[in-house]
């Protein structure tokens, strides 16, 4: 059972990988930049994630956050944040 969850885990986070990776129909420069930026802000998101919540954490005595996500869970809030990041940007060119 533990296998089957990991393998599922690892099957999404790939999936989203190659979803990131995809190029679009009509690729340009700007659509280059916006994918850039959007990468550049969910790595920023990641960071600031890792380093501000132990602090939170501390802050409300532990109940502010339930639990650890684990890199799997920091990877998928970062790949979620790079498609809402890149869908926002493409949107509003």
């Amino acid at each position: 059972d533990e296998i089957a969850k990991t393998i599922f885990r690892l099957g999404v986070l790939l999936s989203f990988l190659l979803l990131a990776l995809t190029r679009d129909k009509i690729e340009d420069e700007l659509t280059l930049v916006i994918r850039l930026k959007a990468l550049a802000s969910s790595f920023i998101f990641g960071v600031g994630y890792v380093v501000v919540s132990p602090f939170v954490s501390w802050l409300f005595d532990g109940e502010f956050i339930v639990e650890d996500l684990g890199i799997e869970g920091l990877l998928l809030t970062m790949f979620l944040f790079y498609f809402g990041m890149f869908g926002l940007m493409k949107r509003n060119r």
